[in-house]
């Protein structure tokens, strides 16, 4: 077969079988990964796809409820669960008491009562809370800058019998965000 090019004539050869397998392969791949890409999801199905809303309702009614801002994150010591977060104030189950506890509030597993013994003043919101080992602590990060008046740069360690700062340094002065033992 000849193909005329303005004056000069090239001879083209039909593509072989071989180069024909290669092309519909190669194409076959992109379709493959391309379509992988696609359908792809992070580790844990949803997590790190963003919430548009929040929760509607009354997601329990054995729990406190955060008047304003938001729960990020949940531990549980024994009996108690500790919540941080950037609210500044919660009410207990019964919604008739409101108590002002910013960033880190802690309440009865079973009744849902705000444990009024645990009020840890931090100045800023909180991200991460770990329960220690113990089980008589827990480990908080976040965005705060001090802890019942003593510096204590983004990560701290609080008691829950009394919401007592515990001596603890992390060296860490950035926005702490997550956060392992």
């Amino acid at each position: 077969m000849n193909r005329t090019m303005g004056e000069i004539t090239k001879a083209t050869r039909p593509p072989s079988n071989r180069m024909i397998a290669g092309r519909v392969l190669a194409g076959l791949l992109l379709l493959l990964t391309g379509i992988g890409a696609v359908v792809a999801l992070p580790a844990g199905g949803t997590e790190g796809w963003p919430q548009e809303t929040l929760v509607e309702g009354l997601p329990a009614n054995n729990t406190p409820h955060a008047t304003d801002g938001e729960v990020r994150s949940i531990a549980v010591a024994g009996d108690t669960v500790v919540i941080g977060g950037s609210f500044t104030s919660a009410t207990d189950p019964d919604r008739t008491t409101v108590v002002d506890q910013p960033y880190l509030l802690a309440f009865d597993r079973n009744t849902g009562v705000i444990r009024r013994n645990f009020l840890p003043q931090l100045d800023r919101e909180v991200f991460k809370v770990i329960a220690a080992p113990d089980g008589q602590s827990v480990y908080v990060g976040g965005r705060f800058s001090s802890v019942n008046g003593v510096t204590s740069l983004k990560v701290a360690r609080i008691r829950l019998s009394d919401g007592a700062r515990l001596p603890f340094q992390s060296g860490i002065d950035a926005l702490v965000t997550e956060m392992a033992l």
